[in-house]
Order: C-alpha cells, then structure tokens, then sequence
C-alpha cells in the first residue's frame, strides 16, 4: 500500500517559530541582571517598547550572554527606526567587553550580504570553535547555498556544542530526513519537541516521519492526538489518522477516517485511492473475502480515477498501471459491472 507523505521543506533560514531565544549552557554563567527576566516577559506578550531599554541594560551588564543579545538585535529589527539605528550603532561601537568570538556571530546576525556573514561566522568559529550559535547560522547558510554536506557538519557542531540546544536539533533533524536518515532525524525531533511541544508544524513533521517512513505509529499517536485536538477538521491530519489506524490494524476505524476526508472534501483522490487499497488488499485473502470486500474497492478506485491529477511518477503509475490492473483482477472475480453503470459519488465509498 502507498500512503502520501507530505514533504518536508528544510528551513534554510530561521525556523519560523517566535519561541524567545533560550539560554545554554555556553553562554558563560548566565546572566544574574534583574531586568533580563522582565525584558524576556515583556517580549514575550509583544511589547517591544518595554522591553527594549531593559535589554540595553542587560547587553552591557552581561556581555558575555548571548540570548540577550540575540533579542536585543531581534527586537530592534523589529522595531525599526530610531531603535534599530541605536542597537546597531551599539555594536558598530566595539566590543564593549563581548568575547571576540561572540562579537564576530553577533556582527554577522547584522549583515545583510550573504558573504559578509559567512566571513564573520568564519572568523568568529576561528576565535570560538565551541560557539554553537556560530554553526548554527553558518548552516542556514549553507542550506541556503543547497549545501546539505556542509550545513550538516556544521549542525552536527552545533549540537554537540548544546545537545539539548532546540533550533540546531530541529534544524539537523530535517537535514538528516533529507538524507535519508529518519531514525537519526526522529531523535533530533524528539529532543527539540521536548523543549518545544507547543510547534505543532514540528510535532506534524515528526508524526509523518514515524508513520510513514519509520513504520512506527505508537509513538506517533499521542503526539497527532494533539493534533486533532487543535484541529479536529484538518484532512491531511485525517488522513495521517487513517494511515496510523490501518498500521495497528484498525481498518474500520481507517475506512471511516477515509470517509470523513471525503465527507470534508469530495475531490480528495488519495482518500479514495487508500480506501480502495484497504478493501484490495489483505493477506491470504480468499475468495469469499474477495467477494466480500472488493465491490468497495471498484468503487473507492473507480471514484479515483474520475479525480486524479499527476503530481509525481508514483501518481502517473497508480493511474495507468496500479489501478487499472486491480480493476481487472475485480472484473475477473466478480465480473463486469453492466454497461451504463454510472460512475460512483462520495457517498457510494
């Protein structure tokens, strides 16, 4: 059976998430400033005003701690104008007690031309090669360039640096899915969900990873129950539901889901396609069984016939080749079905 994976792009530049810039290990001992837990909080309910003169307490207090200036830079951006002009003549000014390795990573976060950026990410791993920031970045660089081979080592630095570190986790998890490496790419998504269970667009990479290409769908569940709990009407989560339901053998409960995609979205041909694979195939299947069950499969693949589009080679085959020649095996067993039959509707399956 074929079940459609949903691809999964690497993010060649930030992950997309508005998660706050998180502590670690390396950044020195931390920062002991009073105002860096108000300046986190008032970023965090997006009040920008107020948190960005507690940052520029903060940067100058605790050089050495880099999520600090990571939101600083971030928030100024951000904000534009007078306070982005101020943070970036603040950096512009020297290093102002940061360690040389870090000014360099914190320079490149500011450039705009790609090539400046790799030099000053090159020049600050010279200094640092521990900085896992540094990799990190210079990785989305690399990724941008399409260079898998490089931003892979250096997401492997990255995460060596601060194994429990969430951005280079999820960022080499992906890269490891594109190389084929899925059960390498599910622990890297397992480490970066347990610190952030809340990306759902990550717990849906990692789902499909474990269902689709992993064949492991009792990890999966809990995690696309979460899902559906926030998105109970979502087709593609349905049909994720379907397959994990026809892996632990629950084929009632798969049909149904197929059904429910259906329901929602009448011209959804791979719903009808796997519900006509559900009832096609079975191990050891006999005649009677045959007879039983492959009257709803004629007409699940009938029905996707009169839909399907060509999106890749292995729709091409399943409309030329793989349909067509279960269709046969249909008619031999339960012969043809009269002339003038009308071609099935959603409600038929």
């Amino acid at each position: 059976m074929r079940l459609r994976l949903v691809g999964i792009l690497i993010l060649s530049g930030c992950t997309g998430s508005s998660f706050l810039p998180a502590p670690s290990p390396q950044d020195a001992s931390g920062c002991n400033d009073r105002d860096w837990p108000a300046a986190e909080s008032a970023a965090a309910r997006g009040d920008a005003a107020a948190a960005l003169p507690l940052l520029e307490g903060v940067v100058r207090n605790c050089p050495a701690f880099a999520p600090a200036h990571e939101l600083y830079q971030d928030l100024a951006i951000q904000r534009g104008g007078a306070a982005e002009a101020s943070m970036r003549a603040y950096y512009a000014a020297g290093p102002g007690g940061r360690p040389s390795g870090l000014d360099a990573y914190l320079q490149a976060r500011l450039q705009s031309n790609e090539s400046r950026r790799k030099d000053l990410l090159d020049r600050s791993l010279s200094e640092d090669p521990a900085l896992w920031r540094a990799h990190l970045e210079r990785a989305r660089i690399w990724l941008r360039a399409g260079n898998l081979e490089n931003a892979f080592a250096d997401l492997e630095a990255a995460v060596r640096g601060d194994p429990s570190a969430p951005a280079p986790n999820l960022e080499l998890a992906r890269v490891l899915r594109s190389l084929g490496r899925a059960s390498d790419a599910a622990r890297h998504y397992g480490r970066y969900l347990a610190a952030r269970p809340e990306d759902l667009a990550a717990v849906t990479e990692y789902v499909r990873l474990l269902i689709y290409e992993l064949g492991e769908p009792d990890p999966a569940k809990p995690w696309l129950d979460r899902l559906l709990e926030a998105s109970p009407s979502d087709p593609e989560l349905l049909m994720d539901s379907a397959a994990l339901a026809w892996r632990t053998a629950e084929r009632d409960r798969a049909a149904d889901l197929y059904r429910q995609v259906l329901e929602l979205d009448p011209q959804a041909a791979r719903a009808a396609l796997n519900l006509g694979n559900l009832y096609y195939l079975s191990p050891d299947r006999d005649e009677a069984d045959k007879r039983r069950e492959w009257p709803r499969a004629r007409l699940a693949y009938l029905y996707f016939l009169e839909l399907a589009q060509v999106h890749d080679g292995h729709d091409l085959r399943d409309m030329l080749t793989t349909v067509p020649e279960r269709l046969a095996n249909i008619d031999a067993v339960l012969g043809p079905l009269p002339p003038g039959t009308p071609p099935p509707s959603a409600r038929d399956l």
